[in-house]
């Protein structure tokens, strides 16, 4: 499909293209990364659109893999790869696999981290190991986008709300461990200071309040749940939050795996859509919620769990809601060679 589309690049892949032309320790508006993956794959591969998106297709699948691997730690093979299909056949990981932009590397990172972490805290050969591999996921998901900060703090959250698992917060090796991750952003701080540290005024230019008029708020609302249903699948969405609001109120009665799986995807997203009520929401930037959130939807679709009030007779639409995510992924594929034939080029 890479090889035969008919697009070049895209105004954010240009952006971080030409960024890759001068390699720095920071830039403008993002961490240094994605710049840093420009440069590496076009000195392979060429300045041209199929090789860079290759790269794209490259980290896309290696997110599929590392969640498959956490759904099937989690809940089995079965679960897995219904969580991992409901991941893979949507309009948004379409546009992540295919469109190379700073999402490509924080989703794959952000996956990492989340298997790192939950083998971490599990008894095994290798535990030691995971948390060790644990910082430079952290570390260089950092490097990938802002958004990747939030992935400590709930971390400690998850520690937290763990009876065993909150006594290894008096020792010093999580701490330490998340000092190191935070390590890899220094050349990025030092970058910011001797340019007026402009990648942390852009980013709190996303935060700006705008309207409180009631009918701009119910449109930034339905702007973004109406996005989010059209990135992942209308049906999926609607059943996710309906598991999140479930899961909200069964908390505390949470098993440790669904506990993990919620506190990764549910409350940024809940979040996210009060924040609409103040401002605008970019809708990519719930993106790496969702492989948690579809891992606990497979999970409670496949008769893992019971989340509380929620009715078991809608595992019934989980599937259909797949289906229909595929149709929306096709439709997305095929529109490149459809829109220079409509007048809407452009």
């Amino acid at each position: 499909y890479i090889l035969v589309q008919p697009l070049d690049l895209v105004g954010d892949e240009a952006y971080y293209w030409d960024w890759g032309r001068h390699p720095a320790w920071g830039y403008f508006s993002k961490p240094p990364l994605i710049a840093w993956l420009m440069a590496l794959v076009t000195n392979i591969g060429g300045d041209n659109a199929q090789t860079i998106r290759i790269a794209a297709l490259v980290l896309g699948t290696g997110t599929l893999i590392l969640a498959w691997q956490l759904a099937r730690d989690i809940y089995g093979s079965e679960p897995a790869f219904w969580a991992v299909a409901a991941m893979a056949l949507t309009p948004g990981n379409a546009a992540s696999n295919f469109v190379f932009t700073i999402d490509a590397p924080l989703l794959f990172f952000w996956c990492a981290s989340l298997l790192c972490l939950w083998r971490a805290c599990h008894p095994g050969p290798h535990r030691l190991l995971w948390a060790l591999l644990l910082v430079p996921a952290i570390g260089l998901g950092l490097l990938s986008k802002q958004m990747m900060i939030v992935f400590p703090l709930l971390a400690l959250v998850f520690f937290a709300t763990d009876h065993e698992l909150r006594r290894r917060l008096a020792r010093p090796w999580p701490w330490l461990g998340l000092a190191a991750a935070l390590s890899f952003l220094a050349p990025v701080l030092v970058w910011n200071s001797r340019h007026d540290w402009i990648t942390f005024t852009h980013t709190a230019h996303h935060f700006a309040g705008r309207s409180w008029h009631p009918l701009d708020m119910a449109g930034r609302l339905l702007a973004f749940a109406g996005g989010q249903m059209g990135l992942t699948s209308p049906v999926l969405w609607v059943l996710l939050i309906a598991l999140f609001a479930a899961c909200t109120t069964a908390f505390l009665r949470l098993r440790r795996p669904e506990r993990f799986l919620f506190l990764f995807s549910g409350p940024a997203i809940m979040v996210m859509l009060l924040m609409t009520l103040r401002q605008r929401m970019n809708g990519n930037w719930a993106a790496v919620f969702y492989p948690a959130g579809f891992i606990l939807l497979a999970g409670w679709a496949e008769g893992r769990f019971q989340a509380g009030a929620l009715s078991p007779r809608l595992h019934r639409w989980f599937r259909p809601g797949i289906a229909l995510g595929a149709a929306l992924a096709l439709a997305a594929y095929l529109l490149p060679f459809v829109i220079p034939h409509t007048g809407l080029a452009g």
